[in-house]
């Protein structure tokens, strides 16, 4: 499964976090895509940031996947089904 990672850092100064992090959680950029096996081990990173970094999670969809499900719907209305 695919995650869109969004993380609001409250004090909006990243270069503190991202040193007391530096060798825990991996925090590369206030937005990133994750890829993963469940949401319960995107859970257990996310625990060993949420006390500094508010985390947002958004499931997301391969680009491939998107385009073959919305030709299917397209296909699926010209042919008036």
């Amino acid at each position: 499964m695919l995650y869109l990672i969004i993380k609001h850092f409250a004090s909006g100064d990243t270069l503190p976090i991202y040193g007391r992090f530096q060798y825990h959680v991996c925090l590369p950029s206030k937005a990133l895509i994750m890829e993963t096996m469940g949401r319960m081990l995107l859970d257990e990173w996310i625990v060993n940031g949420k006390y500094i970094v508010d985390f947002e999670v958004v499931e997301a969809v391969a680009s491939m996947e998107a385009r073959a499900k919305a030709s299917g719907e397209i296909d699926g209305r010209c042919m008036g089904e």
